[in-house]
């Protein structure tokens, strides 16, 4: 009858180790793909702001490029204006 009892006792134990190996195995997993989201989330955030950057510099070239074009236009409405008309 102990010796009945000792193994049953054996076996809960092992099943709980087993239990807790595989309760320790799942935490490290979750972990782990947390890890990963973290890593994903702040790679998206990086990513955003790039291409925040790269608008706001496209915009600033947009906006330089109209005020060159204007200045130039200006230019030549101003030597345009100084040229005595020409006769044919």
């Amino acid at each position: 009858m102990d010796r009945r009892r000792r193994e049953g006792q054996e076996r809960r134990d092992m099943m709980r180790e087993d239990n807790l190996k595989e309760t320790r195995k799942q935490e490290k997993i979750q972990r782990q793909r947390e890890q990963q989201e973290q890593q994903l989330l702040e790679a998206e955030d990086i990513n955003v702001l790039l291409l925040q950057q790269q608008q706001e510099e496209e915009e600033e070239e947009k906006e330089e490029k109209e005020e060159e074009g204007e200045t130039q236009q200006q230019q030549q409405q101003e030597e345009a204006a100084d040229e005595p008309p020409q006769q044919s």
